[in-house]
């Protein structure tokens, strides 16, 4: 039985690369670092009484970010005076860009912190999980559309318009 290769290359984990405005993430926690998660689903069946169905095409793109760092990371302290900041300014938002490697979705967007991370103290050292809001939860396994994406919500979102 022959076999077909898909790619030459191989997916590494460390090839994915996360940017918190113009802060690159680093030392994540085992396992699972990034996780992005649509707040609803993007179609919403209904099914009337007579079992007759309609769907709706849901608008609303929010969803959220989980990143899970190790304690010694010094994204911890970033985001720590980057909650205080906020807190004070009332500035929230940041840009947020993950690049990838072979096999993996880009994404590109605004976001801000939702939920700073509970703190536990044990035999081990603490992995900090952050959380963050997305306006926009679409990802994509091209970074080009990604980028334009972003780049057109963007111009929505000052004009009032959409193309």
């Amino acid at each position: 039985m022959a076999s077909n290769i898909v790619t030459s290359y191989a997916y590494d984990a460390i090839d994915n690369k996360l940017f918190l405005g113009t802060h690159q993430v680093e030392k994540f926690a085992p396992d699972t670092k990034i996780v992005i998660s649509r707040s609803n689903d993007l179609v919403i069946p209904q099914v009337g009484v007579d079992g007759d169905v309609a769907l709706s095409l849901s608008r609303n793109r929010m969803g959220t970010m989980q990143v899970s760092l190790l304690g010694v990371s010094d994204t911890n302290q970033y985001l720590a005076v980057f909650a205080r900041q906020a807190d004070t300014t009332g500035i929230v938002t940041l840009p947020i860009l993950i690049t990838s490697s072979t096999g993996a979705p880009s994404f590109s967007g605004i976001g801000w912190l939702q939920s700073i991370p509970e703190v536990t103290y044990g035999t081990e050292m603490p992995t900090l999980q952050w959380t963050f809001g997305l306006a926009n939860a679409f990802w994509t396994m091209s970074e080009t559309t990604t980028l334009l994406g972003t780049l057109a919500d963007t111009i929505n979102d000052l004009t009032g318009s959409s193309f």
